[in-house]
């Protein structure tokens, strides 16, 4: 079992670097013909900091949803795991990362049922944080939305009618229906006032990680504009838009990372504050951020898994 462990790592682990590489290339062509001075260097690599800041509280918000199941890891195992699993986001289905997680938490000796629990819960808690922090930005995309020949209510009822029908046709099938069952029974004191604590302090990292994303797009968008940019309501709108976008690509199936998905929930949220030329090279820099530092960050938890040697990369 160990054996095919380690090749399902292997295989997803040279998957991943090949479809890296190739989100590199693809944005790498949009940000070549800019001229990068020194200030644009160092908020560019602040805006990569930042970015990076955000696997610490989302390994933390990670290791609290582990709790409510019974399950306590150091911080430092799970910043392993993330860094090592969330690498194989950039496969098609945008589901890489998790499967990576379930992997690298068996060979951690947590169960695939809890760490397939905890994601659920991780997941429905990091959708209530980015609804949050996108109620600032709500004004802007209505405007959009007004301006545009999107049906706004036809589309979320659509979106809303797809859930319903894909929960339902899940619930139809009894073994499906049957772990369920056995699931909620066994977890029932999930909603306990212990675990309400636990959850409130896994929202609150999502919040900061939401936070540290939009903190660094602020500072790719500030760098770009001539005209200073007000903090205030600047800095909360582009949070919100970060915010927004990523929700868009994280809902949207079969986009890896969100490729293309969140570029185009940015370009048409940052346009009306930084004009559109701008707002297209912002959503560019911060692909291209993001990617490398996604892959600085594999190669840390690379650096880490060496002192743990029962490790597999994924």
């Amino acid at each position: 079992m160990k054996r095919l462990y380690l090749i399902i790592g292997l295989l997803v682990t040279a998957a991943s670097i090949f479809f890296f590489l190739r989100a590199v290339s693809m944005h790498w062509q949009s940000i070549r013909a800019v001229q990068l001075g020194t200030d644009n260097i160092l908020v560019f690599t602040a805006a990569s900091a930042l970015y990076i800041l955000t696997y610490i509280s989302a390994s933390r918000s990670w290791l609290l949803a582990l709790r409510c199941f019974g399950v306590r890891i150091e911080l430092t195992l799970a910043l392993k795991i993330l860094a090592l699993s969330q690498f194989a986001k950039y496969l098609p289905g945008n589901i890489g990362h998790h499967v990576g997680r379930v992997l690298l938490s068996k060979r951690a000796g947590i169960s695939g049922e809890s760490t397939l629990l905890s994601i659920v819960v991780d997941s429905m808690m990091v959708i209530a944080a980015a609804l949050f922090c996108s109620i600032p930005g709500l004004s802007l995309f209505t405007a959009l939305l007004k301006d545009s020949d999107v049906d706004a209510v036809r589309t979320s009822i659509s979106i809303l009618a797809t859930i319903v029908a894909l929960v339902a046709f899940a619930l139809l099938m009894p073994p499906f229906r049957n772990y369920l069952r056995t699931v909620v029974a066994r977890h029932r004191d999930l909603v306990s006032m212990k675990n309400a604590r636990t959850l409130a302090g896994n929202l609150l990292m999502h919040l900061t990680n939401f936070g540290l994303g939009g903190a660094a797009l602020f500072a790719i968008s500030a760098s770009l504009t001539p005209a200073e940019l007000a903090f205030y309501p600047a800095f909360f709108q582009i949070v919100s838009i970060y915010s927004a976008a990523w929700l868009l690509g994280f809902l949207l199936p079969g986009a890896p990372a969100g490729l293309g998905v969140r570029e185009l929930c940015l370009l048409l949220g940052l346009s009306p504050l930084i004009g559109e030329q701008n707002a297209l090279l912002a959503a560019a820099i911060l692909r291209l951020v993001t990617t490398l530092s996604d892959g600085l960050v594999f190669l840390i938890g690379i650096a880490l898994r060496s002192r743990h040697p029962t490790e597999t990369a994924i």
